[in-house]
């Protein structure tokens, strides 16, 4: 199994343009680079392979060693670069974007490997849509420009719990109430256990996840396995208990990330 990857070290692109445009004042551009909110989505008025994308602008070149992808509604894309805006290079090229079942979402994480460039750009490589819709959406692009992958898993407890705001109403014809969906599915990641390494790199992951990385502090947490999906955009919730029971073991109480929405 590899091991997590984290990180808040996040590009800002100074310019985000696309192919097409539908309703700028509710589904504004501006939207994929807010990455806390992939629920406010930008929408493009087509959905064609090989036309319709979405490009992130740096300004500069910009090393990038990776790109999350939250909330598309492709299932297929292809991920280029540029050093003009206008011709177009492959870099992974086509990339599977794949669904969630925790929460719904169609997600990826893409490794990008010796990247420098100043343009970055999300290219539809299918014509058919996710949920039924002519239009390519996108939530959230959110490029790293580092990642730390953990030195040694916990060994303890990986679990996900999926969420759906909801409430319940007054069904008047039945005498009973029906629950009544209120908001979009999210998730809790929940990590914990010991690890059999006491070292300062140990150590400098397991106060970073408990204690740098807070409830006001978003980073990505990627479970770093077969499935790309698996990549969370998230805050910490609650305290985290750090302890050494002896001189080669430490151990973690429960680290509750909770997914943006």
């Amino acid at each position: 199994m590899a091991n997590y990857i984290y990180s808040a070290s996040f590009a800002t692109p100074t310019a985000v343009t696309a192919s097409g445009s539908l309703d700028a004042t509710n589904y504004p551009l501006a939207n994929v680079s807010d990455y806390t909110h992939p629920f406010r989505v930008w929408k493009c008025d087509t959905l064609t392979s090989g036309t319709s994308s979405c490009i992130l602008n740096f300004g500069a070149a910009t090393t990038l060693v990776a790109l999350v992808i939250d909330n598309i509604n492709v299932a297929a894309v292809k991920v280029q670069y540029s050093t003009n805006g206008s011709d177009w290079t492959d870099t992974p090229g086509a990339t599977t974007v794949s669904l969630d079942l925790t929460d719904g979402r169609y997600k990826a994480y893409v490794a990008l490997s010796s990247w420098t460039y100043q343009y970055l750009r999300v290219l539809a490589n299918t014509s058919t849509s996710t949920d039924g819709g002519a239009y390519f959406t996108i939530g959230s692009l959110l490029p790293l420009t580092a990642i730390t992958t953990m030195t040694q898993n916990l060994s303890g407890e990986y679990s996900r719990q999926s969420h759906t705001a909801v409430d319940l109403n007054d069904d008047f014809t039945s005498g009973t109430m029906s629950p009544l969906r209120l908001g979009d599915r999210t998730c809790t990641i929940t990590v914990s256990g010991p690890v059999q390494t006491n070292s300062s790199a140990v150590l400098g992951d397991l106060f970073t996840l408990g204690g740098t990385y807070h409830a006001a502090q978003p980073f990505v947490f990627y479970r770093n396995q077969a499935d790309t999906s698996e990549v969370y955009i998230v805050r910490r919730i609650g305290d985290v208990t750090i302890s050494q029971p002896g001189p080669n073991h430490v151990s973690v109480g429960q680290v509750i990330l909770r997914e943006v929405v």
